[in-house]
Order: C-alpha cells, then sequence, then structure tokens
C-alpha cells in the first residue's frame, strides 16, 4: 500500500487542493491498483477518510 498527497491544513494549490489523495496497492504476481481520490475536511478528518479507502482498496484487490 502506498498513499501520498495533500492532508492540510496547507500546501494546497488551484490544482491539487488539500484532500488530494492518491492511493496505490499491489500484489505479488498481479497488476499494481491506483486511485486518486478528493476528500474533504480537517487534517484528521483526510487522514481518515484515506485510511478507510487504502484498506477497502487493498480488500476489493484480495477478493478480487
Amino acid at each position: 500500500v502506498s498513499i501520498t498527497g495533500l492532508a492540510g491544513p496547507s500546501g494546497g494549490t488551484a490544482e491539487k487542493p488539500v484532500g488530494t489523495v492518491y492511493i496505490g496497492t499491489a500484489l505479488k504476481y498481479e497488476p499494481a491498483n491506483s486511485s486518486l481520490h478528493h476528500f474533504s475536511g480537517d487534517r484528521q478528518s483526510i487522514r481518515e477518510q484515506t485510511t478507510q479507502a487504502a484498506i477497502a482498496q487493498l480488500w476489493e484487490q484480495l477478493n478480487g
């Protein structure tokens, strides 16, 4: 699992606002999977939403 993005509270731009998050997952012998998300809220909320989305993405990949 890999995660990168902007959780805030600063650092965002018009092109990449705070809440822009990319999540990547990969399993051995399978293609990698990546997704782009636009979460809202404060830093803690964005981090929690990101964690939940990453776990869900990995779960989907594991269960095909």
